[in-house]
């Protein structure tokens, strides 16, 4: 099974060496993929193409962006993310003043649920404090 990672930081490059260890393919998506071939071989033979090609080529999509990126990405992918798993990984904490959300969420989302309503299932895993 494909994995899409979108984003090529810290984050993505450490998931993205675990889940290819755990026999996953995966595959970058980055604004910049000229130059990436170091993190294609860190990665284990991982391509690294546009967002929206990864989305296209994946099941599952790991969002591994800022908080801020995040809602403006959904929306202007919306299409190519219906019916996909997405792993969101950003946290808001610098923009909510009491650090109110910790803990996993995992949201079976609804209509009128803004940037994520065409999602069956959104997860957001590293929600701590």
């Amino acid at each position: 099974m494909e994995i899409a990672i979108i984003g090529t930081g810290r984050m993505a490059r450490q998931l993205g060496i675990g889940w290819a260890r755990a026999g996953y393919g995966i595959i970058f998506g980055s604004r910049n993929p000229q130059g990436k071939d170091a993190l294609s071989q860190e990665v284990g033979d991982a391509s690294v193409v546009e967002p929206a090609t990864a989305i296209a080529a994946a099941p599952v999509v790991v969002l591994a962006m800022p908080y801020t990126a995040v809602a403006p990405f959904a929306q202007r992918h919306a299409e190519l993310l219906r019916g996909r798993l997405v792993i969101d990984i950003s946290n808001p904490f610098e923009h909510l003043p009491d650090n109110r959300i910790a803990g996993a969420e995992v949201l079976r989302v609804k209509r009128n649920a803004g940037a994520f309503s065409f999602f069956a299932i959104l997860l957001r895993p590293f929600r701590t404090s």
